[in-house]
């Protein structure tokens, strides 16, 4: 199957030597979209590959930094989260619309902060549209997409391979792709797969603050209209 890569990715997958411990992603998708359908997402949009460390399936994306060091265990889904950042990038590789060709060389099994991520952890393909890698966040009311399925016949299954593994392919090609074999025929997803349409939610610290702020402001009034 035909494979997209910009040649500085071929360069360093040429170069990169496969290291125990270690495991080797090869990230690929066409077309990730905005919150309207069709609309091909900008290449300065933000992607990230989870990790549902918890085995409880993918929550609800929080705002929250990523401008950080990944090690430290940065969760997509709040502080007391499980869903791990592994990796997070743009589109400028592609140089394409919509367009992700993304080469992990060195993933590592183990403890990120409090959480661990073992062999068999689900994986997830999140992107942002509306953010950037200039601003370091991801805030709140935010539309964003995730996909997270076994992508069949154009790549492994969706989880974390066993430890050591190089160039573990992880695929999601529509049916509408520009650059990728396309059409139900050759395995393609159906394009609504790869819609922003999620929005982010406050962290619960910020939401409880928030309702606070609005339980005060209705004790104040009611008190001047007394």
């Amino acid at each position: 199957m035909k494979k997209i890569h910009s040649s500085l990715l071929l360069c360093a997958s040429t170069m990169m030597s496969t290291v125990y411990g270690t495991i080797s992603f090869d990230i690929q998708a066409d077309q990730l979209q905005t919150l309207n359908a069709g609309e091909a997402m900008p290449t300065t949009g933000v992607v990230m590959l989870l990790a549902d460390t918890d085995s409880n399936g993918f929550d609800a994306v929080e705002a929250f930094s990523f401008a950080e060091d990944l090690s430290t265990g940065i969760t997509a889904d709040g502080t007391s989260g499980d869903d791990l950042v592994l990796w997070y990038g743009d589109l400028s590789n592609s140089g394409m619309d919509g367009l992700l060709a993304a080469w992990l060389p060195s993933v590592s099994l183990g403890s990120y902060g409090s959480h661990t991520l073992s062999e068999g952890d689900a994986l997830a393909l999140a992107w942002f549209p509306e953010a950037s890698m200039a601003d370091g966040f991801i805030g709140v009311g935010a539309s964003y997409g995730i996909f997270s399925q076994a992508s069949g016949s154009l790549g492994s299954e969706w989880d974390v391979p066993a430890d050591g593994s190089s160039s573990y392919g992880l695929y999601a090609f529509t049916q509408n792709s520009i650059m990728l074999p396309s059409g139900p025929e050759s395995g393609a997803l159906d394009s609504g797969l790869l819609v922003a349409n999620l929005t982010t939610v406050p962290e619960p610290a910020s939401a409880a603050a928030l309702l606070g702020l609005v339980v005060l402001g209705g004790a104040l009034v009611r008190r001047r209209v007394r």
